[in-house]
Order: structure tokens, then sequence, then C-alpha cells
């Protein structure tokens, strides 16, 4: 493409499946000079050494030395498929996973432990442990009622598998992180990050809003 520039952009594998594909038409309307040139990794760019313009992380914090813009607080519920709410060992309340099967991700071991403690459960013991080595892949096999994963709302909700998932009973758990987007310092009045900075923090206040509760009990269609 003719005059186009590339802007290179380092996401998460799940925030760019779910939530930064399906916006991405958006972004080439509005921007048709600027060509995304996208990289999925859990690992964490270094923008002083690595080929990338734009990194969107989540964080505790933001990071020191470069310009950072806050996207999203999140924070770990619990879901399952619909069908764990009922039957002989249904799920009421927290307590409850301890007769059901509890998913982990082999990225976040300490994930369930320190949900546990959160509320007051620190040490339970599921009926059963299954490990997946991907996010999409412990939501998809919670969506088919295999057991109970942590999903990240409201990340979560933009998730393929959103309309086949419930959160069993009300959170009270606090999130630890967000999600931000970064770039140098130098790059500040570099148009095409000023396009892309600008227009996702827009995106994103959009989205915040429209899930801004927790969906307790009741389907969440994306």
């Amino acid at each position: 493409r003719n005059g186009a520039k590339t802007l290179r952009v380092s996401a998460l594998p799940l925030f760019t499946s779910a939530w930064l594909i399906p916006r991405f038409e958006r972004f080439q309307a509005r921007h048709p000079d600027i060509v995304l040139d996208i990289e999925t990794t859990n690992r964490v760019s270094d923008l002083d050494r690595d080929s990338i313009d734009v990194a969107i992380r989540n964080l505790r914090a933001p990071t020191p030395g470069l310009i950072a813009r806050k996207l999203l607080d999140v924070r770990g519920v619990p879901v399952c498929a619909p069908k764990l709410l009922k039957g002989t060992s249904p799920l009421v309340a927290p307590e409850d996973l301890s007769r059901h099967t509890l998913i982990h991700v082999t990225a976040r071991p300490e994930a369930w432990g320190a949900w546990l403690k959160g509320v007051g459960l620190e040490g339970l013991k599921a009926k059963r442990d299954l490990s997946f080595d991907t996010i999409p892949a412990a939501l998809d096999a919670a969506a088919r009622g295999h057991g109970v994963a942590l999903g990240m709302h409201p990340l979560i909700w933009e998730s393929p598998v959103a309309a086949s998932l419930v959160v069993p009973f009300a959170p009270t758990v606090t999130g630890d992180s967000s999600y931000y987007v970064v770039h140098r310092k130098a790059d500040r009045e570099r148009a095409e990050v000023k396009a892309f900075v600008e227009w996702i923090v827009k995106e994103m206040a959009a989205f915040r809003a429209k899930h801004r509760a927790v969906p307790v009990r009741a389907k969440c269609a994306s």
C-alpha cells in the first residue's frame, strides 16, 4: 500500500483474539494509512530492544520509563457451564467448589490459590484438578461442563465461549492488575502511535461501560 506506515503492536493472545481482532476493522476504517503488524505473545516485550512500537500488557503497575495509559481493571471470577448450577452438587457458594473440578492454567498456577485465599477458603481442596496451557482452552473446557475456571472479568465476556458460561456466585475478590497500552517516550508525538493509543483508549471506554457489572448466575453473550 503506497504511503502506508506500519505500526508493530505486541499483545497477549487472549486480548488479541477476544478483544482486538473483533475491532480491527474499525481501526482500519478510521486509519487506512496505518498497517498493523500484531505480535501475540505471553512474553513481555522490551521496547528498547525489540522491534515493537506499542505493547498491551496485563500489569500490577505501569512499567517505569515508558508512557502508559490504563485501559482496563480486571479481576478473576469463577465461570462454568450453566448445568453446574443445579444437580446433586449445585454451585451456590464458594465452599461448593470442593465438590467440583477446578480448571487451572499452567502459566498462572497461583491463580486459584490466591482467589480462594481472598474469599477465606485458603487450603480448599477441589474434587479434581484439570490443567491447560492456555486460557482459551481452559475456558472452552469450562463451557463444556468439565469444571470451573477463573475468567478475567470483564475481558472474558468477549471470548468466543462467553455465551456458554455463567458466574455461579457473587465474586468477593477485588482485582490486582490492569491492562495498559505502553510505548516509548520518544514516540509520544509519532502520528501512528498517537492514532492507535487514542483509538484503543476510546474503544476501551465503551467496553468498560458495557460490562460494568459481573453477570452472576446469568448468561452473558459478548
